[in-house]
């Protein structure tokens, strides 16, 4: 069964390193691509599979394919059959509904389900809502560092080190891209952009949906003389390219 999880997070993995890739080579410039994030998809499915009478796996699945899975320890006092009934309320009032929602959505009704048939569930409910929470800095897959080099505008050492420290961040270049995520074509040039370091630097943003829900973005980064029109159409492509790939990739494995 981990096998399964391994082989769908690995072929959404080399989905993302190749659209990094050519997305890149086409283009000579720097591409980031924001791989789906678990925040932004609403769960499918969740299973928990006992190892022992006292730990156990717990496997989300999201409906853009995103599979997590710890390891927890069962509480003492919290029987199989009670842990079958937590997973079985949860999956049947939380499906569809959105990961970073999970919390907020615990609503009267559900605490009241759990409350009547499920004993000491809190603390199996707290463990799994710290085990799951949304990572800040989900995947982020880049190509084609080295094409900086090639334009006169990093001929600066000290310059190509701050924009290769900032690459490096992945936590501010997955805010900047997430807080893209709702608008489709962005286009950002030199001071638009808001940092002292992309002066002479553009960037070219395009989401990319699974089942027309939008679930991440790709990027290009380079001087601001770029061939904007080629380079629009390129990453346009990409963005519905992926799109479609990654849609049939979820519809077949669903």
């Amino acid at each position: 069964m981990q096998q399964l999880f391994d082989s769908r997070v690995s072929e959404v993995e080399a989905v993302m390193r190749k659209t990094a890739a050519v997305l890149s080579e086409m283009t000579n410039y720097v591409s980031v691509v924001l791989g789906p994030a678990m925040s932004n998809t609403k769960l499918k499915q969740l299973q928990i599979i006992p190892l022992s009478t006292t730990q156990a796996v717990a496997i989300l699945v999201t409906d853009s394919g995103h599979v997590e899975n710890r390891t927890f320890d069962i509480p003492l006092n919290m029987s199989l059959s009670d842990l079958e009934k937590f997973v079985n309320i949860l999956n049947e009032q939380l499906a569809d509904s959105p990961i970073k929602q999970w919390e907020a959505l615990m609503s009267n009704e559900i605490e009241r389900l759990l409350r009547q048939h499920v004993d000491h569930y809190e603390k199996i409910h707290q463990d799994l809502s710290a085990a799951f929470k949304p990572k800040v800095n989900e995947q982020i897959f880049y190509n084609g560092m080295l094409n900086l080099l090639a334009q006169p505008e990093f001929k600066d050492v000290e310059k190509i080190r701050q924009m290769l420290e900032w690459l490096e961040d992945k936590k501010e270049v997955y805010s900047l891209l997430n807080a893209m995520n709702s608008k489709g074509l962005t286009v950002k040039i030199g001071e638009e952009n808001r940092f002292e370091l992309f002066d002479d630097i553009s960037m070219i943003t395009a989401t990319y949906a699974i089942d027309g829900d939008t679930v991440g973005s790709i990027g290009l980064i380079g001087p601001t003389r770029m061939q904007y029109e080629r380079a629009i159409q390129i990453i346009t492509q990409m963005a519905d390219g992926l799109s479609t790939s990654l849609t049939r990739l979820y519809r077949h494995d669903a």
